[in-house]
């Protein structure tokens, strides 16, 4: 289960919509199965700013038929907010998600 993301800078709060997260288990640089994404996500705040989710990741592998050495591979990504003062459809086609951090752990 992926529930949230703590303590997201204020400077990506203002910059960037719909966080989402890209899962992989990779084994020998080979990717095991698909990657899968959670559904997008915006930044709430509490105390702090974060991102909840709150979402089951469940990929399409038993885990007794994993190698020892398979890795999990986590990625943030989010959508630059559109520039002010362009046309709606043309900013969305222009706006590529961007990684802003991963994590991989045996």
């Amino acid at each position: 289960t992926v529930y949230a993301t703590h303590r997201i800078p204020i400077t990506w709060a203002a910059s960037y919509e719909d966080f989402y997260l890209l899962c992989s288990l990779s084994h020998g640089g080979k990717e095991l199965c698909s990657p899968l994404l959670t559904r997008k996500a915006h930044v709430y705040k509490y105390l702090f700013h974060l991102i909840i989710w709150d979402q089951q990741i469940c990929f399409p592998v038993q885990v007794n038929r994993l190698p020892r050495e398979t890795l999990l591979s986590v990625t943030l990504f989010a959508v630059p907010v559109p520039p002010p003062g362009g046309s709606s459809d043309a900013s969305k086609q222009r706006r590529v998600p961007e990684a802003l951090g991963w994590v991989t752990t045996p």
